[in-house]
């Protein structure tokens, strides 16, 4: 993990950990809109955490790709052959949508449910306090 000390450029941030300033290059990225860019990363992850692997940079605790994230806001390019979501459509907990339908269908048509009780619950007195 590695704090963002400041956005250098449209595709490159300065990152610290333990007190050692490195600059981050966005791997796969061509940027087609700089201002935009820049501002796009100063509202996305101004001085938060991230998390880098060979030039993708994740915002930390959400794990928002950011490389990808300027792909699909329009601001960049996809140059590399690693996926974006703007390519293959597929977001994490979608893969494959087909058997969390059917179990919600199944549940629908099973049998209804008896009717709640409700608890009995306790009444208490409230006396007034003595002065």
């Amino acid at each position: 993990m590695y704090r963002v000390v400041r956005i250098a450029g449209p595709s490159t941030i300065m990152v610290e950990q333990r007190g050692v300033q490195s600059e981050v290059r966005l791997a796969g990225i061509q940027v087609i809109d700089p201002q935009n860019a820049v501002a796009f990363l100063t509202w996305t992850i101004g001085t938060s955490w991230v998390m880098v692997e060979d030039g993708r940079v994740y915002r930390s605790p959400d794990a928002l790709f950011i490389n990808d994230e300027l792909v699909r806001k329009g601001f960049a390019q996809s140059t590399s052959g690693f996926p974006t979501a703007q390519h293959n459509g597929v977001y994490l907990g979608e893969l494959n949508p087909a058997p969390a339908a059917k179990a919600r269908e199944s549940r629908a048509k099973a049998a209804p449910r008896s009717p709640v009780r409700p608890r009995a619950t306790r009444v208490r007195a409230v006396r007034a306090r003595r002065q």
